[in-house]
C-alpha cells in the first residue's frame, strides 16, 4: 500500500495498523484493566464506511474481487480480517477477551471491501458480477 502513503487512504491505513497492534497488545494481556483499542475507533471506521458508501453506486449483486494490485491487496486484507474475526470469536469461550476486538475486525472487513470498490471505481475498472451459472 506504499503508493497510498501520502493520501487520505494511506493515513487511514496507518491508523488501522496502529489499531491492529493495539488489539494484539490487548490479547497478549487479557487480564489487564487498560484497553489499548478504544471503542471510538469503531465509530471512526463506521463513519468512513458511510462516506465511501455515499460515493459508490449501490451494490445489487455479488461482485468478484480483483482488479489492480491495490484492489487485490485490499481484498486479501479484507479476507484476513474475516479470518481474524472468526479466530477472536472462537477464543472468547476460553479467554477473558474483549468482544470489541471482533466487532472492530468485522467493521474493518466491511471498510476494506468498500475501499476496494472505491479504488476500483476511481481507477475506472468495471465491477464484475458473480454469475451463478458459471
Amino acid at each position: 500500500m506504499s503508493s497510498f502513503s501520502d493520501s487520505q487512504i494511506g493515513r487511514e491505513l496507518k491508523k488501522i495498523q496502529q489499531d491492529i497492534f493495539n488489539i494484539s497488545g490487548d490479547i497478549s494481556l487479557p487480564d489487564s484493566e487498560s484497553v489499548l483499542l478504544k471503542k471510538e475507533r469503531i465509530k471512526d471506521i463506521e463513519d468512513h464506511i458511510d462516506i465511501i458508501t455515499n460515493k459508490l453506486p449501490p451494490l445489487k449483486e455479488f461482485i468478484l474481487p480483483g482488479g489492480s494490485e491495490h484492489i487485490s491487496r485490499l481484498h486479501i486484507a479484507r479476507t484476513s480480517c474475516r479470518n481474524a474475526e472468526r479466530s477472536l470469536i472462537s477464543m472468547y469461550g476460553n479467554e477473558n477477551l474483549n468482544q470489541l476486538h471482533a466487532k472492530y475486525m468485522n467493521r474493518l472487513s466491511d471498510y476494506l471491501f468498500l475501499l476496494a470498490r472505491l479504488v476500483k471505481h476511481n481507477e475506472g475498472v468495471k465491477e464484475e458480477h458473480w454469475d451463478l451459472e458459471k
